[in-house]
């Protein structure tokens, strides 16, 4: 999600989102020169929840509880100069502390945490300098019967 002032919330795509206008009137405070990218999310709504009000342009009380949380800002320097004002950006000096801080993360209920080179350039695309880090569950099972489905699969 991308967030400019004097124009609005937009996804990656361009498409714009102007029924949130409780999110867009903070962000018209701040400097028309600024590009914001972050994601709309919520501590007391599901992922289904906000997506179906995100998409639902008819206006509801539910949608204040969405939030915008800015990760980055879009310009040319690199991440640590970028970083002062954004959300919360934790340094961890060893491959230790970056699992303990994922593993308080994972306890709070969250998937992983995001994993982000300081001296990275913003991209607007996958990049190297932005990781996602989470464990990754595997497990072996023994089939121990099936049943035929009832519809034909196309």
């Amino acid at each position: 999600m991308v967030a400019i002032p004097g124009n609005g919330l937009f996804s990656r795509n361009r498409k714009a989102y102007p029924h949130l206008e409780h999110i867009r009137e903070e962000i018209d405070l701040l400097s028309a020169n600024i590009i914001l990218d972050g994601e709309l999310y919520s501590d007391t709504l599901t992922f289904q929840e906000i997506v179906g009000l995100v998409k639902n342009e008819t206006l509801q009380p539910k949608q204040e509880q969405i939030k915008f949380h800015v990760y980055d800002m879009i310009n040319d320097q690199n991440f640590q100069d970028r970083s002062p004002g954004l959300s919360k950006t934790e340094y961890c000096e060893s491959e230790n502390k970056m699992k303990e801080k994922h593993a308080e993360y994972v306890a709070d209920g969250y998937e992983g945490i995001m994993l982000r080179n300081m001296t990275g350039l913003y991209s607007n695309a996958r990049s190297v300098h932005l990781q996602k880090y989470k464990e990754l569950l595997d497990e072996e099972c023994k089939i121990v019967g099936f049943k035929e489905g009832e519809w034909e699969m196309v």
